[in-house]
């Protein structure tokens, strides 16, 4: 599904707006798809709200939107959660991504099965706007692929098995 369609999806429901109403000061964080083995597509849009340093996630699955209850931001203590500009994604679809990260992923470590993987475009300090895609293995290792939404090349990699943490490949 195309990024603008689903951002413009969730900002123009009466749940974007009623949630706006009372949350005026918050912008555009992310954009997240989840999959699994059973394919269920759904996407979050994520806002940040700088006046209580929450997150509040609009879910959209089957054209319905739901409204997420606000959530602690996940973040370094002192550091400020960056705006994601529409206009910094170019016009790569989360199809292509997860083709993208799927080739990288077979190529590179092809032993480690993905059971999970999650989608989230979003602008970080270290790489600005960036696909970041995370795969779940079932055998607890976790494999962290990082995309440049203009050039599509990969720009960064992270293995991490889940008990041995000090099991890194960069």
């Amino acid at each position: 599904m195309n990024l603008n369609d689903i951002i413009v999806k969730v900002e123009t429901s009466n749940e974007y707006s009623e949630v706006m109403k009372e949350n005026p000061n918050c912008y555009l964080t992310h954009v997240l798809h989840m999959t699994s083995l059973d394919d269920i597509k759904e996407y979050q849009v994520g806002y940040y709200n700088k006046d209580n340093d929450k997150i509040i996630t609009f879910a959209l699955s089957n054209g319905n939107i739901q409204v997420m209850p606000a959530q602690d931001v996940f973040k370094k203590p002192g550091s400020v959660v960056k705006e994601l500009f529409t206009t910094n994604f170019g016009d790569t679809t989360f199809e292509e991504v997860d083709k993208l990260a799927n080739e990288f992923q077979v190529d590179k470590f092809p032993k480690y099965l993905p059971i999970k993987k999650m989608i989230i475009l979003q602008n970080i300090a270290e790489h600005d706007t960036v696909w970041n895609v995370t795969f779940f293995t079932g055998t607890a290792d976790i494999l962290n692929v990082r995309i440049n939404p203009e050039t599509k090349e990969v720009i960064y990699h992270n293995l991490v098995n889940l008990m041995n943490k000090e099991q890194s490949f960069k």
